[in-house]
């Protein structure tokens, strides 16, 4: 707990500017402990110094201790104006006059303090950089090179005649020191710096991420409160249409009645086009208001037993015309007696319907065949066309709202691009599922399965 506090002291006082990255604010409190610890540890030591060192040295040891103790304060606000660059060279210096100053007043290369030359080097590397770590244990070095030739000169003629002498092996033994932990501190410091910018831009990937990611999730959330909105929308204005529709349709057919009682052929045909183009734009209502229904969750879906056979010949029969003027053979396959329980009739006549008109749409002097049959747990509808059939990349494309497989302004064949979509998703209400299988030029299969139950007539 007394490390957290001390810490967390010594972070609250590193400058605002120096706290934008980790490795910044790392240096900078280890600048201002290293300050604290001098200016600590010098008053016990003037105090010392003072009690115990001879008269002649007292006044100078105390003051000099003092003086360290005052001008270690200034990292602070040199850290805050300059920079750690000058922080630390600030500190380093503090270091090492104390050690070179008690060096020569207390044992020269035997003395204790020699130890504090290879971690002035350290303290510089960490918080100055590589280059002022550099500097200083070359400061050091030439420091305890001078001392070695000068510091003692009665032995100077005996350390140049003998290498191995006990002042030459403690020279050897300190630069040895400097030199190795200078270079494990620098290399420490570059790979821990390049490890720090990469987790700092590996956090900021992973912010962004999450930034992208939120951002994400607010469109998702816009599109689909959009798209409920449009639903209601879309449901609101298509019964406000369908009604004047279908008195237009209603008045056109009374019209044409009476029309073709008068003979009047010409207004006859004309009136025809109107109720067909009205019968249309009521189909496509329907649609547009199915599919918001079916978006909305506001789809009822009925569970009565119906006669497949039967809904499949009265398609049939119904879309024939449709078939014969494009020259192509509608061809329901023999299904009697083949009634289901559990599906909504309407629904699926409609899937089917929207089908068959799909694919004698797209047929030209080909054939299109309907077939039916049931397994234990499902109803199964195909409906088979020698057409002009679908590119592959197109198979899903052909299933999105108001989408067709060709959707240039050029394209031949007509349509809303509704009816695909529409009956996938019914057949996902039911339960089921629509799956196409096509070849270019040879025609598509189109194939509805249903979960039903079986009923024997």
């Amino acid at each position: 707990m007394i490390g957290q506090g001390i810490i967390a002291a010594l972070e609250r006082r590193v400058p605002d500017g120096l706290r934008g990255d980790l490795d910044t604010r790392r240096r900078s409190m280890l600048a201002l402990g290293v300050s604290v610890t001098i200016t600590c540890l010098c008053v016990p030591v003037a105090l010392v110094v003072f009690l115990v060192a001879s008269p002649e040295d007292r006044v100078v040891g105390t003051f000099n201790t003092l003086l360290t103790a005052l001008l270690a304060g200034v990292t602070g606000p040199l850290l805050r104006r300059r920079g750690l660059v000058w922080a630390a060279n600030w500190l380093a210096g503090l270091l090492f006059a104390g050690a070179v100053f008690s060096m020569h007043f207390g044992g020269g290369l035997f003395a204790p303090f020699v130890l504090m030359l290879p971690l002035i080097a350290a303290l510089a590397t960490i918080v100055g950089g590589s280059r002022s770590g550099i500097t200083w244990a070359g400061l050091c070095v030439a420091a305890l090179l001078i001392f070695q030739v000068f510091g003692d000169p009665t032995q100077m003629l005996a350390d140049l005649m003998h290498v191995a002498s006990p002042a030459a092996l403690a020279t050897t033994f300190a630069i040895v020191i400097i030199m190795v932990l200078t270079t494990v501190v620098v290399l420490s410091e570059t790979t821990k710096r390049e490890a720090i910018a990469q987790i700092a831009a590996a956090t900021r990937r992973v912010e962004e991420a999450v930034r992208h990611e939120q951002r994400a999730r607010d469109l998702a959330a816009e599109a689909v409160a959009a798209n409920a909105a449009k639903s209601a929308f879309l449901a609101t204005m298509s019964h406000e249409l369908r009604t004047p529709l279908n008195v237009i349709i209603g008045y056109s057919e009374m019209a044409l009645e009476d029309l073709e009682e008068r003979g009047d052929a010409k207004l006859v045909e004309d009136l025809r086009r109107v109720h067909g183009a009205g019968e249309q734009l009521l189909g496509l209502i329907s649609d547009v208001l199915d599919l918001s229904r079916i978006e909305a969750e506001r789809l009822e879906i009925g569970r009565e037993p119906f006669d497949v056979a039967a809904m499949v010949e009265e398609l049939a029969t119904a879309l024939r015309p449709h078939a014969t003027r494009n020259e192509t053979r509608l061809i329901p396959q023999e299904s009697a007696g083949l009634v289901v329980a559990g599906l909504d009739r309407a629904r699926v006549r409609q899937v089917v319907h929207n089908l068959v008109s799909n694919a004698i749409k797209f047929t030209r002097r080909g054939e299109v065949r309907i077939q039916a049959r049931t397994t234990a747990t499902d109803l199964e509808i195909s409906v088979q066309d020698t057409g002009i059939g679908i590119a592959p990349d197109k198979l899903e494309l052909i299933f999105l709202p108001f989408t067709q497989a060709d959707p240039s302004r050029t394209r031949r064949y007509e349509g809303s691009g509704l009816g695909l979509a529409i009956s996938r998703r019914l057949c996902e209400v039911m339960g089921g599922t629509l799956s196409v299988t096509s070849t270019p030029r040879y025609g598509s299969t189109f194939i509805v399965r249903l979960p039903c139950t079986p009923r024997p007539m």
